[in-house]
Parts: C-alpha cells; sequence; structure tokens
C-alpha cells in the first residue's frame, strides 16, 4: 500500500532479504483524481502514491539492483504532467491552492515521476557498468480503472481508449529496449500521444 511510506521501505526489505538479484522495477501502481484525501504522512494522497511511495521504494532496492548487472528502473509518468508547468514545491501538500478534480496535483505528481528518473539517471552515471538504466513511458488512453473518479474522463476513455493490451506496449518497450538512450521516454506515436505504437 503506497499510501504508508513505511509499506515501500518494508516491502523493499522484505525483497532484499528474499532475493539475491532483481532485473526489473517498473513503477505502475498510481491513482488519478480521486476526492481529496491525504495519504497516512500528511502528503496529498496522488503525489504521495504515485511518487514518494514508488521512491522510497526504489531507494530501498537500489543497493540490490546496483548488484544487478544490466537492472532496469522503468518510470510510468503521464501525458497529463503536461497539464501543469512545474510542481509547486512550496505546496506539495496542496494546501495553498484549490483541489478542484485533483488534475493539478496529478499532473505534479507526473512530473515528479520524470524528474526522478532523470535525477537518478544522473546519480547512477559513472556508479559502474552494473548500475540500473532508467527509462519512462506513458500509456496514453487505456482503458482501465484509473479514471473511475471522474465520470467524464471515464465516459471519454471508454469512447477513445486502446486496450490494456495496446496501452501496455510503451511500458513494455521501456522495460525491453536493449540499449535505450538516456532519459528515454516512450509514448504511444498517435495524436497528443493519446493512441498508438509506442516511439521515443
Amino acid at each position: 500500500d503506497l499510501r504508508d511510506l513505511t509499506n515501500g521501505k518494508s516491502s523493499a526489505n522484505d525483497c532484499s532479504l528474499k532475493l539475491d538479484h532483481i532485473d526489473l522495477l517498473l513503477f505502475n501502481a498510481g491513482v488519478m483524481m480521486p476526492p481529496r484525501s491525504n495519504s497516512k504522512q500528511g502528503y496529498e494522497l496522488q503525489f504521495a502514491v504515485n511518487h514518494l511511495g514508488h521512491f522510497a521504494f526504489t531507494v530501498a532496492l537500489l543497493p540490490l539492483m546496483m548488484s544487478t548487472e544490466g537492472s532496469r528502473i522503468s518510470v510510468t509518468s503521464s501525458s497529463a504532467m503536461h497539464m501543469t508547468k512545474t510542481i509547486d514545491f512550496e505546496d506539495v501538500l496542496q494546501k495553498k491552492n484549490a483541489y478542484g478534480w485533483g488534475s493539478e496535483a496529478y499532473a505534479e505528481s507526473k512530473i515528479a515521476n520524470v524528474l526522478f528518473a532523470r535525477k537518478l539517471q544522473q546519480l547512477l552515471d559513472g556508479a559502474g557498468k552494473t548500475s540500473p538504466s532508467i527509462t519512462t513511458s506513458h500509456p496514453g488512453a487505456t482503458a482501465t480503472e484509473l479514471g473511475r473518479h471522474i465520470s467524464l474522463t471515464s465516459y471519454v476513455f471508454s469512447s477513445f481508449s486502446m486496450s490494456v493490451q495496446q496501452g501496455a506496449l510503451s511500458q513494455i518497450r521501456a522495460c525491453v529496449e536493449p540499449h535505450p538512450p538516456k532519459y528515454s521516454m516512450y509514448c504511444p506515436n498517435g495524436i497528443a500521444g493519446m493512441r498508438g505504437n509506442p516511439y521515443l
């Protein structure tokens, strides 16, 4: 449960005790525009689940992944990150600005995913041949339950979205591309990156 940061750390510790290597870590858990609520630690729920929970889990697993040659960390973001220009670091708890549907909070959490991936790549550069490669992706409009909290989003998704199988292609390519460029993001190649086959 990524709503509680301690769960990410404890789960990573369990993995480290049970596994001798990790080839791939894919960020794919998330919530989108739910009614306003906070995590156990008091963070806005989307920022906590979509970013902070993955951050805590990944950092705790880094020693094991650093010892696995050819490992990869792949971060799922969203084209929704373009709904806002930046993260308001003075208001990550979303207390100052109107929450509304939660779209801006969601977008900020998705920007945080990309910023984390890029910074992690920078920190791992030069760390040795076994340091993980980092990729990002976004699946486009895909027929999942992600938009269930907003009826309009659910309607748009149901009428416009790709199948789950097709929506997963960008993530799959980000996970298995043999030699991805640094700071690469795999996206659907259709209009606004919402539908289509994955491309860089």
